[in-house]
């Protein structure tokens, strides 16, 4: 299945298609504000960047803001529509 959406094993197109979706859900979990905030690096292991400072590169790089930028975006109620 993942083949099939994404271009041949070990391909570089499923290396980015995973990459995103680990952003995509880091991202959704920093958007939560309902319950108490983990930390920007609780999440970003929970996703699988174990360092930090890697995750925060691709997450500004895919998103334009900073995880925490994104964080306090989410609390004030500032997100953009498609969040």
């Amino acid at each position: 299945m993942l083949p099939a959406a994404c271009g041949h094993p070990g391909s570089r197109g499923s290396g980015r298609w995973i990459i995103r979706r680990r952003l995509e859900g880091a991202r959704g979990e920093l958007a939560v504000t309902e319950r108490a905030p983990r930390t920007i690096e609780a999440v970003a292991r929970s996703w699988g960047f174990p360092n930090p400072a890697h995750f925060t590169r691709r997450f500004r790089m895919a998103y334009g803001v900073t995880p925490g930028e994104w964080t306090r975006l989410a609390r004030q109620g500032g997100l953009p529509p498609n969040g």
